[in-house]
């Protein structure tokens, strides 16, 4: 599977974005809500790249298969946070997964940050297994049927 395409997300890729984490919604019986918790899929440039985050999106034939975000958390501190990792379901297992998180954490090496945090839902169990395998550990703290997770990135200065 070829998961080498992964580049910068920008506002004219939304639509497919949009569509996309859609589309994984509905496997869960969950909907987007663009005027609420997901209204950073309609201006991504300035949610992320305007805080010093970025997005990025997974390209396979033409397609948006994945995407990726970082975004700081607590910049005193070197937190980052990870948020938006999406794939098509046909890809999931085919470490393309890997291929973008390889991509959030080299970039916040490369930007100075030390740990990573994450909420993820409690659903996603299949994805909880994949981060706990990149030395992702799960936090004991829930919150609204979600679970956080943490990981040293590199040590502080």
């Amino acid at each position: 599977m070829n998961c080498e395409t992964i580049r910068r997300a920008y506002n004219s890729d939304s639509a497919r974005i949009i569509s996309l984490i859609a589309d994984v919604y509905r496997e869960y019986g969950d909907e987007i809500y663009l005027e609420g918790a997901d209204k950073d899929l309609v201006d991504i440039e300035g949610y992320y790249r305007q805080v010093s985050g970025d997005f990025v999106i997974l390209e396979r034939n033409d397609e948006i298969a994945g995407t990726h975000a970082v975004l700081p958390l607590d910049l005193a501190n070197r937190v980052i946070t990870f948020r938006r990792l999406y794939l098509r379901q046909e890809l999931r297992g085919s470490g393309c997964g890997k291929r973008l998180m390889k991509w959030a954490i080299d970039w916040s090496m490369r930007e100075g940050y030390h740990s990573v945090e994450f909420w993820s839902d409690m659903r996603f169990q299949r994805a909880h297994r994949f981060f706990q395998q990149l030395g992702f550990t799960k936090g004991d703290t829930e919150l609204l049927s979600k679970v956080v997770f943490r990981r040293l990135i590199q040590a502080a200065a």
